[in-house]
């Protein structure tokens, strides 16, 4: 097999330290050492229930005690609960992933969740599903929308010959960036394995990293005016700074989710090992710029595989081999360096030769094959019964991984200005009697640092920001960093028609005699003026509660009127950008980011106000076709993207009214709740501006269905798992809506 195939197949394994529950290992009579198997997509071997059971007894007699279970391959899954397409060959309704890890660990045998980050799409690979990044973000889409890395000749794939072109998200574009965070935190939130294996975390090659969104920061960030050459030493240390701050940013993130879950990289180790130890001349740092030492060394993850793919046959390479492990036990024999052994290549012998150079010296954690498909040149029967046989007949558990940065804390941010993320943007963390920790935000404003000693630190950002957080030991702390250089919030006694709208809705709700959701919300939390043209003065008094805000535009107008209290076009605003400031008059801003239901914190189920934007009716479009009768199965997932799903009709919700006005269905819960109000619904909710869609929701500490729909000025869910009274809930538009005009919630101001 040729080595460039091998390469593409690369991947990786590990952890130790588990989270989460396992069943006890077998018993042991050795020292822990990793043994594991690389278990890939491109073969069979995981993607049918009677796979599955072979692949875990032949765990078993070869004595492996972790299994790296490749579950994304070109941003498809071999999982159910995933937010991107199936894989096309994995049996129809299977969980590959779930029943891997239900056997595996009967069996006392770690699973490690393999993921390729980069890579989307090959030549000759298919996926029909729309909703696959490929048809929205691949080589045919334009401007931002692109996210794939480009080669300095503008051609977009890494090709190995014609019509063999493999294509890569690019590290340096924030979209990108922001749905792989999302995507993989799914992933960790969803299912109970033992860690997370991060692969091709790199570019293709030294003359990759033009797209032009990238390459545009990468201009405006360093002052200059033309494309740099591909070995321009301040245009390789920007692409590499983007890869690096891609693996701090998903390390912080997932570590706050699951804090002992083990994140490792597959990490690149093609030809000789460092020349004189110098790491600088290595393949990983100079051509595809991932620095993983560096990133071992400043705690970015918990440990690394090593992929030492090196025939023990080729004089060359056997000397490769060892010199790499003898340069990873000089670097880094702490215990968190494991060997990947390109088993393919070898006979039985040779690979039993390569592993035992390994485990014959202290300092590294183990070793894996690559792979369960092809472990040997010679019978892959005979060598896993040798292995079991003769090299881990004595069992061994998994080593736990020590992190260095035990007894300290982490600390993970954003900056924003006017609610939109400011890349290259300088940042500190100080506090008395530490010295200063400094970083930079990457192209979505985030920043972090690791191994931060416990107590009270400022964090403050280049403009003048600050939020003072309290690190604590093991756990990431969240900060937010703002500037508001838009609308400020003046304070102002409010109009007592508010009080009186309020007495005549809420009060029921308030004293217990009808159970409903609030219109309103149980009191108002702000009161300002705000600029409106229209209004006399240029000003108008508004009011916000949870569900919505008040407004008096007009104040000589007829009080008894029901639309002199007026109740704004929030989530018009919200979707849109675009903030009202007089009758047919607006500022455009970015889109709202926040999540519409759920938890208000957790972006990483259901879909925000902006994913949204391309399929609302904002100027009188995007009408749907009247479906009355019909059963409600559309869903809508973390990006926006439209699907269908069956196995929702079971809830038993139907179109039940068209609405002509923007051409929108409405459902039978809702249209039902809209006859309960006490005040006429348009008046409450707006037109609806988008069909309802199935979407799922954290809710407190469980993940429910949801149906969600949008009105020009609220929000409706339904949640089929709540009280009867509270199926149907107003969303928290109001909130929302005032963090995003200001930046912060009144109680974070």
């Amino acid at each position: 097999m040729r080595r460039f195939f091998a390469l593409w197949l690369i991947v990786a394994v590990l952890l130790a330290t588990y989270g989460t529950a396992t069943a006890a290992p077998p018993a042991q009579s050795t020292a822990p050492e990793l043994r594991a198997l690389w278990v890939d997509a491109f073969h069979d071997g995981f993607k049918t229930a009677a796979q599955t059971d072979q692949l875990i007894a032949d765990a078993e007699r070869a004595g492996v005690n972790a299994l790296v279970i490749q579950v994304r391959r070109r941003a498809d899954s071999y999982y159910r609960d995933s937010r991107e397409p199936s894989a096309v060959d994995l049996a129809p309704g299977y969980d590959a992933l779930a029943d891997v890890i239900g056997k595996a660990h009967a069996r006392g045998i770690a699973v490690h969740a393999w993921v390729t980050t980069l890579p989307v799409w090959k030549d000759g690979y298919n996926n029909p599903d729309r909703n696959h990044i490929w048809y929205s973000h691949g080589s045919a889409a334009t401007g931002r929308a692109n996210w794939l890395t480009w080669r300095d000749d503008g051609k977009q794939g890494d090709c190995a010959g014609a019509n063999n072109c493999s294509y890569y998200l690019d590290p340096g574009h924030p979209d990108a960036a922001d749905y792989l965070l999302n995507t993989l935190l799914h992933l960790v939130t969803q299912y109970n394995f033992d860690g997370l294996q991060l692969d091709y975390l790199r570019y293709p090659g030294p003359r990759f990293g033009y797209n032009p969104t990238s390459l545009a920061r990468f201009l405006s960030e360093s002052g200059r005016t033309t494309a740099p050459a591909a070995d321009d030493a301040q245009w390789l240390t920007w692409r590499r700074d983007q890869v690096t701050k891609l693996m701090k940013r998903l390390y912080l993130n997932i570590l706050a989710r699951k804090p002992q879950m083990q994140v490792s990289l597959a990490a690149i180790a093609w030809g000789d090992a460092p020349t004189n130890g110098d790491w600088t001349t290595s393949a990983a740092y100079s051509r595809v710029l991932q620095d993983w030492h560096g990133w071992l060394d400043r705690g970015y993850l918990d440990w690394v595989l090593v992929m030492n793919y090196q025939g023990e046959a080729n004089a060359d390479q056997r000397q490769f081999y060892r010199r790499w492990v003898d340069w990873l036990r000089a670097a880094h024999g702490d215990g968190r360096a494991a060997v990947g052994i390109g088993a393919w290549q070898n006979t039985a012998a040779e690979n039993i030769a390569q592993l035992r150079y390994v485990t014959d010296a202290p300092g590294l954690l183990g070793t894996a094959l690559y792979s369960y498909a092809i472990p040997a040149t010679t019978s892959r029967n005979d060598f896993l019964d040798q292995l079991g046989r003769e090299v881990w007949n004595i069992r061994a558990a998994v080593p736990a991984v020590a992190r260095p940065n035990a007894g300290l804390g982490f600390v993970l941010g954003k900056y924003q200005v006017d609610g939109t993320p400011r890349a290259n943007v300088g940042v500190r963390l100080s506090a008395p009697g530490e010295n200063d920790l400094f970083g930079t935000t990457d192209g979505s404003g985030v920043f972090g640092w690791v191994g931060v000693a416990p107590g009270q630190w400022t964090v403050s950002a280049d403009g003048g920001a600050t939020q003072t957080v309290a690190v604590q030991s093991g756990s990431v702390v969240h900060t937010a960093l703002h500037v508001v250089t838009g609308p400020v919030f003046v304070a102002a006694p409010p109009d007592p028609a508010f009080v009186a709208l309020w007495e005549r809705t809420d009060r029921a709700v308030a004293n217990g005699s009808v159970a409903r959701s609030w219109l309103w919300g149980p009191q108002a939390y702000a009161t300002a003026r705000e600029a409106y043209a229209q209004a006399p003065g240029g000003e108008r008094v508004v009011q916000y509660w949870d569900k919505s805000r008040m407004e008096v535009t007009n104040p000589a107008a007829a009080r008894a009127a029901l639309w002199f209290v007026t109740n704004g076009l929030l989530v018009r605003e919200l979707v849109s950008g675009a903030l009202q400031v007089g009758d047919g008059q607006t500022v455009q801003r970015t889109a709202s980011a926040l999540p519409i239901g759920g938890n208000a914190d957790d972006a990483t189920l259901g879909p925000s106000y902006n994913d949204f934007a391309g399929i609302a009716s904002l100027n009188n479009d995007r009408r749907a076709l009247n479906l009355s009768g019909a059963t409600v199965t559309a869903t809508i997932n973390e990006v926006g993207s439209i699907g269908q799903n069956a196995a929702l009709a079971g809830y038993t919700v139907s179109y039940a009214d068209y609405n002509e006005t923007l051409g929108h269905n409405i459902p039978n819960v809702f249209r039902d709740f809209q006859r309960s109000l006490p005040l006429d619904w348009v008046f409450v909710l707006g037109y609806p501006i988008t069909e309802p869609y199935w979407t799922r929701y954290r809710v407190g500490n469980e993940v429910r269905d949801v149906l969600v729909q949008l009105y020009e000025r609220r929000t409706l869910t339904y949640t089929p798992a709540n009280s009867a009274a509270y199926k149907v809930e107003m969303g928290n538009v109001g909130q929302h809506y005032f963090r995003w005009r200001y930046n912060a919630a009144p109680w974070e101001r």
